[in-house]
């Protein structure tokens, strides 16, 4: 059957559970939000545990239409002096100079300096804040956290070139010295590394696209001479925009701030395995309630899971989620609202704390924001906000039952109309607190292109079954010509991963296919026209470990020509 494995799936697997769209205001804390957010645009936005002097974007952008604002927000008691420099591609460039008072936040516009141009950014402060970039495309606006530190090795469990998808990294290297970065690929072929240099000062864009092909999941690990800072961006023709921090280290447990899987939310989890053995994971989802739902999952060595968050905790329901695992794993969180037309993936946490700040925004009727609370602790939370805005300041305390979650409405509990500059959120025990900004509806996305032309199936052949695994196998007729569609599927019985190499024989003479990764307790899908486009085809698959094979055809009149 023409199916993809499930460690191949990526989070862009989505097309297969579109949930309806409602027409009136979604309900998120048990109230109707003043912004319909299920048709507007926006983003989750990372809370953090500690204000930093230094903060480092590697993406931004203000080519075409795309705008980029950066806000500083400063927690502290006394006047900031903040520096702003741009890098681009070749090299830095001198950026604004803000002072920011005490409980306030000040915002520049990056095309002011740097128009019609990709730079990413170095925020250097005299004082302790809290800086954000806001990017903002035609169709969706996505607000983040910058990074407070540097790092030598990043992860990012997601991204996708294919279905159209579109994925990029932004390399910053905001050092003295030039740096070589190591990118370790992850796809369903199996895995390619690929070394940049990336100059002192500088930032480099890469499209992945170009980089590993097209691909349903890729994964990424970047390993560097020197510190660096790294983005991954994704974007869709229907209108997704998502710009993600890459994350310090695998873990062995992973923390999400409560989301909701109401009509008009789709929410994912993935989970990737980058070690050499199968991690045993357990996943909680903790309710409003506190109740917990819990779901265990071995993931194979070198393999990617994603998971809907609906499946596993149920429909209609608000949850945070708690993962751990036996052998350290990587975990983010895909978020789509808005038809698919807007969308946010956001890491996970690996530590919790008992103070944090959210960045605000301007709040009214054409913005909401929302702070997630999440007490994963054996006992009650008592958590306060306190919000600092052009009104003076805001609190609020609620109580969040153990085990369980709260999403707050800033507009109705805190400020109805205002600046936001920033909402600190305490508590006695270790909690872990984000937030979400809905910017109002988001405009009409242009048509998509035209589908390719497709096999419409009308007969088909398939394989019986096969008492035992071997290391050779041989299908002896295949087609990708005259209407026909081929797949190889390889299933590997076996506790080991297998390496598995096809080879293909043609009229015109041999033809080496792709060797590929097979999990062990898992299969993998090759579909033979990407490969080879001829009438006759024989194929050959050879393995280090024993596995098994068949192959599977569809014949159908093409249509859309």
């Amino acid at each position: 059957m023409k199916t993809r494995a499930l460690l191949l799936i990526g989070v862009f697997l989505l097309v297969v559970a579109l949930l309806p769209i409602g027409t009136s205001g979604v309900l998120l804390a048990g109230r109707e939000a003043a912004v319909n957010v299920a048709s507007s645009t926006g983003s989750m936005i990372s809370g953090t545990d500690a204000p930093s002097k230094n903060w480092y974007f590697a993406a931004g952008s203000t080519t075409g239409t795309t705008t980029t604002f950066i806000t500083v927000a400063n927690t502290g008691s006394q006047q900031a002096t903040v520096d702003i420099t741009y890098c681009t591609s070749a090299g830095q460039v001198a950026g604004p100079t803000l002072t920011v008072g005490a409980g306030t936040s000040s915002t520049v516009n990056v095309a002011d300096s740097m128009p019609d141009q990709d730079a990413g950014a170095i925020i250097n402060s005299s004082q302790p804040v809290i800086a954000k970039r806001t990017i903002s495309e035609e169709t969706d606006v996505e607000s983040n956290l910058g990074a407070s530190s540097l790092s030598e090795t990043l992860y990012f469990a997601d991204g996708v070139t294919d279905g159209g998808f579109h994925t990029s990294l932004a390399l910053l290297n905001p050092g003295g010295a030039q740096v070589t970065v190591t990118a370790e690929y992850g796809t369903q072929e199996g895995s390619s590394s690929k070394n940049y240099n990336v100059p002192s000062g500088s930032m480099k864009l890469l499209d992945l696209s170009t980089e590993v092909g097209v691909n349903w999941g890729v994964t990424t690990k970047l390993e560097s001479t020197g510190p660096i800072a790294a983005e991954r961006i994704i974007t869709s023709d229907s209108g997704v925009f998502s710009v993600t921090q890459g994350l310090a280290s695998d873990s062995k447990k992973w923390y999400f701030p409560p989301v909701t899987t109401q009509t008009g939310f789709d929410q994912w989890l993935v989970v990737w395995n980058d070690g050499d053995s199968d991690a045993n994971t357990t996943i909680s989802y903790c309710m409003e309630d506190g109740s917990v739902v819990v779901h265990d999952l071995t993931c194979a060595s070198k393999s990617r899971y994603t998971l809907s968050v609906a499946n596993q905790a149920g429909a209609d329901k608000k949850c945070s989620i708690l993962v751990e695992s036996d052998d350290p794993v990587v975990c983010e969180l895909p978020s789509y609202w808005n038809n698919r037309q807007a969308g946010s993936i956001s890491g996970g946490s690996t530590q919790l704390a008992k103070e944090f700040y959210v960045p605000g925004d301007t709040v009214g009727s054409d913005c909401e924001e929302w702070i997630c609370l999440a007490n994963f602790g054996s006992s009650a939370a008592d958590i306060s906000l306190s919000a600092a805005t052009s009104e003076g300041t805001k609190t609020r305390s609620y109580s969040v039952p153990r085990t369980g979650c709260k999403i707050v409405n800033v507009n109705q509990d805190l400020l109805s109309s205002g600046e936001v500059y920033y909402v600190k959120a305490t508590s006695s025990s270790d909690f872990l607190a984000s937030g979400a900004l809905f910017y109002g509806e988001a405009p009409t996305p242009p048509p998509p292109p035209p589908p390719p032309p497709t096999i419409v199936r009308q007969a088909a052949h398939d394989s019986i079954g096969v008492t035992e695994a071997a290391t050779e196998w041989f299908l002896a007729v295949c087609s990708t010509a005259n209407n026909f569609e081929t797949w190889v599927l390889i299933a590997n019985p076996g506790a080991e991963a297998a390496t598995v190499t096809l080879t293909f024989f043609t009229e015109q003479g041999e033809v080496a296919g792709p060797t590929i990764q097979v999990g062990a307790h898992s299969r993998q899908t090759v579909e033979v026209a990407k490969l080879v486009e001829t009438a006759s085809i024989s194929t050959r698959v050879t393995s280090d470990k024993p596995v098994v094979a068949e192959r599977a055809m569809y014949y159908g009149p093409v249509v859309g020509q």
